[in-house]
């Protein structure tokens, strides 16, 4: 029994994106209520509660579903520019939620959720006998950095593709995170 509950979970999370994608389309995420989500979705705000804390949740599973797919597709985010490509594309054909998600700046924000994300995906590529403090604060550095470039991918209108997008990514690096990048890709200088 346990997958039909999990596949139930699932379904009901989906209808909540839905409807969130689908509020976005007429109005700024600030101006989406909990209420509105519940309506538009035709299910109740309990039922939201029993799924998500808040919004900022709810967001932060669509973003979390979206750069699963991207893994699916390229495990090893870091291994080269296809997985960094493949995550610029993701973001420009979901611009319009990204670009809404951006503007919270309170806490459990996109923006926060995005880092801790690839500051966790970067430390993950090192045993932990290698991490020390200079490593995770240039890991962070480098997770900034690639939130701050989609930021501005997304929120501007940045006339770059996605493989451009990469490759700026990779040129971004400060040189006391390359080190660290080439020894987990294998490729150290």
């Amino acid at each position: 029994m346990a997958p039909r509950i999990q596949d139930h979970q699932t379904i009901v999370k989906t209808e909540f994106v839905a409807a969130l994608e689908q509020l976005l389309n007429e109005r700024p995420l600030e101006k989406i209520s909990v209420k509105d989500i519940a309506e538009y979705s035709g299910l109740s705000r309990r039922s939201f509660y029993n799924h998500f804390k808040d919004i900022n949740d709810l967001v932060a599973y669509k973003h979390e579903r979206g750069g699963e797919a991207v893994k699916a597709l390229c495990p090893q985010w870091f291994d080269s520019p296809t997985a960094l490509t493949l995550s610029f594309v993701y973001l420009q054909e979901n611009r319009a939620f990204y670009r809404q998600a951006f503007k919270y700046r309170g806490q459990n924000s996109l923006r926060q959720t995005f880092v801790d994300e690839i500051t966790r995906e970067l430390i993950s590529h090192f045993d932990e006998s290698e991490l020390d403090r200079e490593l995770v604060c240039a890991l962070q550095v480098l997770a900034r950095t690639v939130v701050f470039l989609a930021e501005r991918y997304v929120t501007t209108d940045f006339p770059a593709t996605p493989e451009q997008m990469a490759r700026l990514v990779m040129s971004c690096m400060p040189v006391s995170v390359a080190k660290y990048v080439g020894k987990m890709n294998g490729t150290e200088t």
